[in-house]
């Protein structure tokens, strides 16, 4: 009967002890870590860092430009690139047809170029945007949207 007792009071102390305990809160995924929009914009925009995660993750961008004014020449265009790092260095879509995101410019109506993608980076290393133009854009006009998510 002692040993049934002792047993119990010993399982209701452990019980008790866990009462009142806060439980460390998980991170909740996804999330949006960074906004980032251009408007107006005549020119091509040299490579900008639009976040630096503090570790490292796995993320997921979701990227548009639009182009808002034609221009004058029908066989231009604006396109968006990204980089970044992750463990195997330095990533790019500069030149390797993936991750690029175009828009033709013109006299056609308004044109948008968009894309989601994953990438794995490197804690304390930037993302990076830039846009680049192909012929000759003069007098077109285009903005840029850029949501990044944490995923894991």
């Amino acid at each position: 009967m002692r040993k049934l007792t002792s047993a119990l009071i010993l399982l209701f102390a452990v019980c008790l002890s866990g009462f009142g305990q806060n439980i460390p809160a998980n991170p909740i995924y996804p999330r949006i870590v960074k906004r980032f929009q251009l408007f107006n914009q005549t020119s091509p925009l040299s490579p900008a860092t639009i976040y630096t995660p503090k570790d490292w993750g796995t993320f997921r961008i979701s990227a548009s430009i639009i182009r808002t004014v034609g221009g004058n020449n029908t066989s231009s265009a604006w396109f968006e690139y990204f980089n970044w790092q992750d463990g195997g260095g330095m990533e790019t879509s500069d030149g390797n047809a993936f991750i690029i995101i175009a828009v033709a410019c013109g006299n056609s109506p308004p044109g948008y170029g968009e894309g989601v993608f994953t990438i794995r980076m490197k804690a304390g290393t930037p993302l990076k945007v830039a846009v680049r133009d192909n012929g000759d854009p003069a007098g077109s006009k285009y903005n840029v949207f850029v949501v990044v998510e944490r995923l894991m």
